[in-house]
């Protein structure tokens, strides 16, 4: 067996499920997915397990709190050897043996290239877009770019400030500027947790724009996804909006992602596929 200890937002949830189901694939053997990081809801920013909304592999759901008799022989006789994430999103030398418990966040295409079409096909969404982000979805054509300004926790948290950082209004009117360039009439699809913030710091005046506000429902999976829909993206220094780049499948998409992604440790190689422009 290959057991993921999942943790963190959607994005880190995709990556980590990635990691598994490639091994899953190649090894023959069932993916278990270990939920208990959701149980402690005293954090501010507590996370929910979001991949209940794609078309997974049905993995096996565990939580350590509330265990099944059947789970735990099972993980008893299997035993799982524990792969730890010792340096940020480096895998190291695989231990022997068929099962392996997996703890850390994996953000590196290349761990889950070999299956990269399977991904693709099991991240799409069960079911239709809720209707008022269909007709979202609707207004796109090939002048649709997406704009994520992820602020929320990397704003709120001290050390989250410090380690992350956030995309500078600077930042985000360069990157506009580039696309300017390359993308005929764009017209702007702004997806951020802080839209108050989003609509007086960018640079978008001059520009079609349409800020697509939180909602209250909880469906980050749909977020994701119309934000996916759109034809080329300015993704911030975040997972999800590097998910709702990559799923696009379109092969002209133009793709603009910070250079730097963590402002607290500058040193930390961020693996964005070579199409991708950096900036």
């Amino acid at each position: 067996m290959i057991v993921i200890r999942l943790k963190g937002g959607l994005g880190n949830q995709m990556f980590q499920y990635a990691l598994g189901r490639r091994l899953a694939l190649e090894r023959k053997v069932s993916l278990w997915l270990d939920l208990s990081s959701f149980e402690d809801r005293t954090y501010a920013f507590a996370r929910d397990y979001g991949l209940d909304a794609f078309q997974t592999c049905a993995p096996r759901l565990i939580a350590r709190s509330r265990l099944p008799l059947y789970d735990r022989v099972a993980l008893f006789l299997a035993r799982p050897a524990p792969v730890l994430e010792k340096a940020y999103h480096a895998l190291q030398a695989l231990p022997p043996g068929r099962s392996l418990c997996f703890e850390g966040y994996w953000q590196r295409e290349e761990y889950f290239a070999p299956v990269a079409e399977t991904i693709r096909k099991e991240f799409q969404l069960k079911a239709p877009l809720a209707p008022e982000r269909q007709k979202i979805a609707a207004q796109y054509d090939d002048s649709a770019v997406s704009i994520h300004v992820r602020r929320g926790d990397y704003v709120l948290k001290p050390e989250f400030t410090t380690y992350f950082g956030t995309c500078a209004a600077e930042w985000y009117g360069a990157a506009i500027a580039i696309i300017r360039e390359r993308v005929k009439s764009p017209r702007f699809f702004v997806f951020s947790d802080d839209p108050d913030w989003a609509r007086v710091n960018l640079p978008l005046r001059e520009h079609p724009v349409q800020f697509i506000d939180p909602r209250p429902d909880k469906r980050d999976a749909e977020d994701l996804h119309l934000m996916s829909r759109c034809a080329h993206h300015i993704i911030a220094n975040s997972s999800f909006s590097w998910w709702a780049a990559w799923l696009n499948p379109m092969p002209d998409k133009v793709i603009i992602a910070p250079k730097l992604w963590y402002k607290g440790a500058p040193e930390i190689p961020v693996h964005v596929p070579a199409s991708w422009l950096r900036l």
